[in-house]
């Protein structure tokens, strides 16, 4: 049985050809791959991803592949967990792009929405 093909923009502009096939990658894992469970992954997921790639040494230097790749990876599975994969749409019910458990993260993010929404300027917005 053939799935369905959705086009589904990624959430920021890329540049590097690494990238978006992993991006890509990461994105079909997360829709279509083994999750344990689906909807948004957790927000230590990126955190704790990067704290990998920084401990084998991925941002030592000139970013190479492997930071392209596994980056890119990571920001696919984020994207694809808010995403339905027979529509490629947006879950019902998603407010955030990730399940916001950690309270400094929760504060971050409250910050960030009050100053884009009440204090930036239009043109950094």
């Amino acid at each position: 049985m053939a799935r369905d093909v959705h086009t589904i923009l990624p959430l920021i502009d890329i540049h590097s050809s690494e990238f978006a096939r992993s991006y890509e990658l990461g994105l079909w894992w997360s829709l279509f791959g083994e999750r344990e469970e689906a909807g948004p992954l957790d927000d230590r997921y990126l955190v704790d991803n990067l704290k990998i790639y920084a401990e084998k040494g991925c941002f030592d230097g000139q970013p190479d592949q492997t930071l392209f790749t596994s980056v890119g990876f990571s920001i696919g599975m984020i994207h694809g967990g808010v995403l339905s994969p027979q529509a490629g749409t947006l879950l019902p019910d998603v407010t955030t792009l990730v399940t916001i458990c950690d309270k400094y993260i929760r504060s971050g993010y409250r910050a960030g929405r009050e100053w884009f929404f009440n204090e930036a300027e239009p043109h950094e917005q």
